[in-house]
């Protein structure tokens, strides 16, 4: 009876031990097994015995070089086996024989650089198989036969320079292929074909030089195609003909010189294009086809010169369009024409110089706008006009002296902005730039970096610091005009937009025709019509002495000179102090000479050219050309040159 009751222990214990029992490399939890070097063990061999109902086994940092056959014996259970950083240069045919449940099998980061035939031909059910980051030169084109259910397949970061042809051919269910990281330079033309379910494909940061007719024609269900990071030059129109269902394509960092026109026009149901880092330098008018539900668009960092008009006009759900690190150096205002839906617009580092008006108009749901980098001279007064929804602007590392009246004022939701490192020619026109900053402090950038490049009594000075009695306006007769007809075209252009009347007083301004009661009769009449803090007023010291005037609030405190209300209201005639008209009317005054200066010049001109003509016609003498012979003699025998003809 003893005897019996010991044998029932022992075989209890035996039991108890295979499912609850770990190896003291290992820890185990009730289904799951850890072992590697975090135990404080090193690992040569695969450890055991193991719990029997243990579904995951990692085996992490191990320095096992080779696993044997039948190693995880026992394991009827496991359905993911990961072995991750190891020293394993060979596996064994039968290495993994008897996991018939196996689900997941990783093996990664190990020096492996070829896989027996048939040490995978038991795992009938696995799903995922991931064979990565090792040295993987060379695969059979048999190895994956029997991984019918197989859905799953990542090869990536490997040595592999060739697939032979129809190793795909039994993965029927395959949904997901990760080839990316490798050295494949060629790609046989049907080697997908009988991946008919296929929905992800990676082939990026491979050797492909280009690809061949007919590669991805049998992909129907793909969704997601990378291609980065090659050495593709040249791409047929049908290459992504066949692919109606793709939502993702890629074909970045590759040296793709130009397009074919219709090589987009089945890809309906794209999201997301990107083929920056090519080398295009033109993009055909009609690339982009009926792409209604693309998103997203990356051409930035090619050679685009120019684009044409109404290339986008097709992108009517278009969200972000990079096309920064280009040559850029224009954009007409029919450039960016269907896409209204644009948030993100990314410019800088172009070779733009100047914007139209316009070119900005439809982006009324737009919030980030970079121009940074660029060459821009001037901006026009109410190219932001229609931008209610901008957050972010960029005008940072440009060549802007100046910022037109009023710029920043039709912003409302504007929460960074970036202005430094242009060339600030601090004069009086400076001031509407200073007081937005000092009443937008906390969204201006680097405000320290903001300082002033001219005149030269002012070169690197911070523009908050400059004070009232500092500045002047530059009375070159060139600078007058420059600045006047872009202070009048700003002008009239953002009159036109908000009245009627505001648009009379203008062109007053324009005409000449501008006094100071007009001016204040101007201010009287128009109305604010947002929300001031306080009202502002004009009183002078003295009639003769416009240099006293100043401008008071409702609590009577001085405000500084200059201090131009928003252009939107064209209040800034009104509020200005009496010094800034009398500078405009000068300068309206010094045009009109220099007009008529030209026109005195041109007329002296004209009359003393018509008097020397009249001079030459009268005085013309007719020339009667004769010939000298040389063989006539006369009565002494010799010719004309004195030389005896005897």
């Amino acid at each position: 009876m003893a005897t019996v009751l010991l044998l029932y222990l022992f075989i209890s214990l035996q039991v108890i031990n295979q499912y609850f029992g770990c190896p003291e490399e290992c820890d185990c939890s009730t289904i799951k097994a850890t072992c590697g070097k975090q135990r404080g063990k090193i690992l040569t061999k695969v450890p055991g015995p193991l719990p029997a109902n243990v579904s995951s086994l990692f085996l992490v940092n191990t320095q096992i070089a080779k696993l044997e056959d039948n190693s995880f014996t026992g394991q009827k259970a496991l359905k993911q086996l990961v072995l991750n950083g190891s020293l394993l240069t060979e596996v064994s045919e039968g290495a993994f024989k008897h996991l018939h449940n196996l689900k997941s099998l990783m093996v990664a980061n190990s020096l492996l650089e070829v896989l027996p035939l048939g040490v995978l031909d038991t795992l009938v059910n696995l799903k995922q198989l991931y064979l990565i980051k090792s040295n993987l030169a060379k695969v059979d084109p048999d190895l994956f036969d029997y991984l019918k259910n197989l859905e799953e397949l990542y090869l990536y970061r490997n040595k592999l320079e060739a697939l032979p042809n129809g190793i795909f051919d039994n993965l029927g269910c395959l949904t997901k292929l990760h080839l990316g990281g490798n050295q494949i330079s060629v790609l046989p033309a049907n080697i997908f074909d009988k991946l008919r379910n296929l929905q992800i494909l990676r082939l990026y940061e491979n050797q492909l030089n280009y690809i061949p007719s007919g590669l991805f024609d049998k992909l129907l269900n793909l969704t997601e195609l990378l291609l980065q990071f090659n050495y593709i030059g040249n791409l047929s129109s049908d290459t992504f003909s066949q692919l109606q269902n793709l939502n993702k394509l890629i074909i970045a960092k590759n040296r793709i010189v130009e397009v074919q026109p219709t090589i987009f026009h089945n890809l309906l149901n794209l999201r997301l294009l990107s083929m920056y880092s090519n080398k295009l330098v033109q993009l055909p008018d009609s690339i982009f086809g009926k792409m209604k539900k693309l998103e997203k668009l990356y051409l930035h960092d090619n050679q685009l010169i120019t684009l044409p008009d109404n290339i986008f006009c097709n992108l009517t759900n278009l969200k972000l369009l990079s096309l920064n690190q280009n040559k850029l150096a224009n954009l007409s205002m029919h450039t960016f024409n269907g896409i209204n839906d644009l948030q993100e617009l990314y410019l800088h580092n172009n070779q733009l110089t100047f914007l139209s008006d316009n070119v900005f108009s439809n982006f009324q749901k737009l919030k980030c706008l970079s121009l940074s980098s660029n060459k821009l001279y001037c901006l026009s007064g109410n190219i932001f006009n229609n931008l209610n929804q901008l957050t972010t602007i960029l005008l940072d590392n440009n060549r802007l002296q100046n910022i037109p009246q009023g710029l920043f004022d039709f912003l409302p939701n504007i929460e960074k902005v970036r202005l430094y490192d242009n060339i600030w020619n601090c004069d009086c026109w400076i001031f509407y730039l200073k007081n937005w900053i000092l009443e937008n402090k906390n969204k201006v950038a680097k405000l320290n970096e903001l300082r002033c490049k001219t005149p030269v009594d002012f070169y690197n000075q911070l523009i908050l610091t400059l004070s009232e009695s500092q500045l002047s306006c530059n009375f070159s007769l060139t600078n007058v005009t420059s600045k006047l007809d872009v202070y009048l075209q700003t002008s009239m252009t953002s009159t036109k937009q908000h009245s009627s009347m505001r648009t009379v007083q203008s062109k007053s301004l324009q005409t000449g025709a501008v006094t100071l009661a007009s001016i204040q009769k101007a201010t009287d009449s128009t109305k604010p019509t947002r929300e001031d803090s306080s009202i502002k007023t004009m009183s002078f010291t003295a009639a003769h002495d416009l240099s006293s005037a100043v401008v008071i609030n409702s609590n009577s405190t001085k405000i500084t000179i200059f201090h131009i209300e928003k252009m939107k209201k064209i209040k800034n005639l009104g509020s200005a102090r009496i010094p800034c008209k009398i500078i405009l009317l000068l300068y309206i005054v010094l045009g009109a000479i220099q007009l008529c200066f030209i026109l005195i010049t041109l007329y002296v001109v004209f009359a003393v050219r018509k008097m020397l003509f009249y001079q030459i016609s009268t005085f013309t003498v007719p020339v009667v050309l004769l010939r000298l012979s040389e063989s006539f003699p006369n009565a002494t025998g010799q010719n004309y040159l004195g030389v005896n003809e005897a």
